[in-house]
């Protein structure tokens, strides 16, 4: 067999002459849509998890200064003050006390 005969059944074979084996356009292109598509799937995921966690962040934060406002009120000197209705304004307001402005 002459050298032009064997590479003619090379190309035939989806061989190239000094060259590996190599993909298709299409192949890449399959390859490059499906890593796509994950991608896509994980940031949905991933931006979901991301608003879970300030969620429950924020929960937290509430939870904790809920917990504040109430040690402030049982510890607070002035607690009686404050709940004492002879010393409110009577103009309506619940936390102006008279004399203070």
């Amino acid at each position: 067999m002459s050298d032009s005969t064997s590479r003619s059944r090379a190309y035939e074979h989806g061989q190239q002459c000094g060259r590996g084996a190599a993909f298709t356009l299409v192949e890449l292109l399959v390859v490059i849509v499906v890593i796509g598509i994950v991608m896509s799937l994980l940031l949905l995921v991933g931006g979901r998890v991301l608003e879970h966690q300030k969620r429950a962040a924020t929960q937290n934060t509430m939870r904790l200064t809920e917990m504040a406002i109430e040690q402030f009120k049982t510890t607070d000197p002035l607690r009686d003050i404050y709940n004492n209705p002879k010393l409110r304004d009577r103009s309506g307001g619940t936390n102006r006390i008279v004399g203070c402005t």
